[in-house]
């Protein structure tokens, strides 16, 4: 191909999964895609401030063009628009900086026709030069009253935060519940005016833990996780999930070359969960490692110690309670010279 920058459509003639892996600079990047196009899309996370860059990339798979507007909505209640059109199948990248420079921010885009969008960001040291850290993640189609997440610390070097958008015309009541691995949990409450941001710096409120976290709202509302690491060359954000499931798959994984795969558990209901993974490695073998998981908890599973020098291994996760499993890949040890970034992705539930 002679460009390098293009979107992607995968079709199959059965059910499949599909997954994106990207290094930039000191840092990577690897999720599922979106299974449809929508006309709304949500994002709590967004910043051009200091070294900070954000892009919104908005693909349009119709025969004609879109129309999409764009509402930032900041942490103190400030909102501002941007109106883009985008060529039939072709795809637009808004440089949010340039409309919206200096801020921290969530945004709401709504378009015409069906559309996909994503965020990326390049942050930190080095960011001018590409070898800072950056992330990508869809947008949210849909605000839930719900979200939960298997994935989180505040153990030294990370720094994590949870960002949740309030993009109703009324405030929204939002309480959020870390849970530990021992299945002792911590609640605190907040409350969010309309058309605002949340930005909760989790180390000031659990700090040193691993945590999952669910976040329960009065109304409808987005919410990400964020973590950042290494000196801000690093970090990973995305959106949690809506319910938990019984069976999450994951496409994307590797043990080889210093990479360390991690796979999270989540347990928030009020029963023990018996959780099976069945791996299927590089030359094709089944493994399956077996976890009990007590109620209100979460797990860390380290693959790379259990399937050490996988160029690809492939995990399917099922639980006797519906769970949510997320996926960390990290290139080099966090906390190590070899480092070289890492990203978080949600499974893929089975309905």
């Amino acid at each position: 191909n002679d460009t390098s920058e293009v979107p992607a459509i995968i079709e199959s003639n059965g059910p499949i999964i599909a997954e994106r892996f990207m290094n930039f600079g000191s840092d990577l990047s690897s999720g599922p895609g979106v299974q449809q196009p929508s006309r709304v899309w949500y994002f709590a996370e967004g910043s051009t401030e200091t070294d900070h860059k954000t892009y919104l990339l908005l693909f349009n798979p119709q025969s004609a063009k879109v129309s999409a507007s764009i509402t930032y909505m900041q942490n103190d209640g400030t909102t501002s628009r941007q109106t883009i059109e985008v060529p039939p199948q072709q795809r637009a990248v808004v440089t949010v900086g340039d409309a919206l420079p200096g801020k921290r921010f969530g945004a709401q885009v709504v378009a015409s026709a069906p559309i996909v969008a994503e965020r990326t960001m390049i942050f930190g040291p080095g960011s001018t030069s590409n070898t800072g850290g950056f992330h990508t993640a869809p947008g949210m189609p849909t605000l839930s009253r719900q979200w939960y997440f298997a994935e989180g610390t505040t153990q030294q070097p990370f720094s994590m935060s949870i960002l949740v958008l309030n993009p109703n015309a009324q405030a929204s009541n939002v309480t959020v519940t870390f849970l530990t691995d021992s299945g002792t949990s911590l609640v605190r409450k907040y409350a969010i005016p309309p058309a605002t941001r949340l930005e909760i710096p989790v180390n000031e409120v659990v700090p040193e833990l691993g945590i999952a976290t669910t976040v329960s709202a009065d109304r409808p509302v987005a919410v990400e996780r964020a973590l950042y690491w290494n000196g801000d060359r690093a970090g990973t954000v995305g959106p949690g999930a809506l319910a938990p499931s019984y069976t999450w798959r994951f496409a994307d994984g590797r043990t080889v070359d210093a990479f360390q795969e991690y796979l999270l558990f989540s347990n928030p209901t009020a029963n023990q969960a018996r959780v099976s993974v069945d791996f299927i490695l590089a030359n094709g073998t089944r493994a399956t490692q077996t976890v009990l998981m007590a109620k209100g908890s979460r797990y860390t599973m380290a693959v790379h110690q259990l399937y050490p020098g996988q160029v690809a291994i492939s995990a399917t996760v099922r639980s006797t309670q519906p769970i949510v499993a997320e996926r960390s890949l990290y290139a080099g040890t966090p906390t190590g010279a070899d480092t070289k970034g890492g990203a978080t992705a949600l499974g893929i539930p089975e309905e």
